[in-house]
């Protein structure tokens, strides 16, 4: 389970957002992994949990922001929870599917971000007889911050955008940072890659550097698969396509 925003409401008969195994094991070897999901209960219940594992093995619960329920009711039964947040305040509710082909929607900014457009060469030089077209890519992060800000490099087809930059808006606060890059590629596919630099780790979820990405727009659209996690020092490729109507 991974990547989504699940929300138990007020009325909720059942105080468990996520079962594992309730029904014995039914299927051998099977596994639970949870995450990088914004999890939200708005049940005032003693009972309310986000995770309850009742198979025997352990399951593993990281990296997911959590909302309106305490640190011990994350989960019940075996598990490792690295890396979880709890958020102080509800973010609200995003209602565009990261799937659909749809404009990027205003979301908050932190007030500490400033949007940085950086011009670049074409991304490929090898099929130079293609169309050149202009593009915008507008890339939203945000970061758990941990002895310094998380920074990150963003390259098109291995060519990198501009410097290493930090981000600032903090994830637990349900901030997001536009950060917009503006470039001429050639017609086709083209891959993107947000690129985490700087991990830190302090041994508990509240000493860890970590690096979100939000969503991804090309000239206004958002972009399929677009949102992610980086735990560790990595990439994460959200492939483009650029086509040939407007030559510049």
């Amino acid at each position: 389970i991974q990547g989504n925003i699940i929300q138990q409401g007020p009325a909720s008969q059942n105080p468990v957002i996520i079962a594992f195994g309730e029904e014995g094991g039914v299927h051998a070897n099977s596994v639970l992994n949870v995450t990088g999901n914004t999890i939200l209960n708005d049940l005032q219940s003693p009972s309310a949990a986000a995770v309850w594992n009742a198979a025997g093995s352990p399951a593993s619960v990281s990296g997911n922001s959590i909302y309106g329920l305490a640190a011990n009711q994350v989960i019940r039964g075996a598990a490792t929870a690295p890396g979880n947040a709890i958020l102080a305040a509800e973010p609200a509710l995003a209602t565009t599917s990261p799937w659909a082909s749809a404009a990027i929607p205003n979301v908050p900014s932190s007030t500490a971000s400033v949007p940085t457009a950086v011009s670049v060469s074409p991304a490929s030089s090898s099929i130079t007889s293609a169309p050149i077209t202009a593009t915008t890519l507008a890339i939203n992060l945000s970061e758990d911050a941990y002895q310094g800000d998380a920074q990150f490099i963003v390259t098109v087809d291995g060519q990198a955008l501009g410097q290493a930059q930090p981000v600032v808006a903090l994830s637990a606060l349900g901030q997001t940072q536009s950060i917009v890059f503006s470039g001429n590629f050639t017609a086709g596919v083209h891959d993107l890659a947000v690129s985490f630099i700087n991990d830190a780790w302090g041994g508990t979820a509240a000493t860890d550097r970590n690096l979100y990405i939000n969503s991804v727009g090309a000239d206004g659209t958002q972009l399929g698969g677009s949102t992610g996690i980086l735990f560790s020092n990595g990439d994460f490729h959200i492939p483009f396509t650029v086509p040939a109507t407007t030559s510049v």
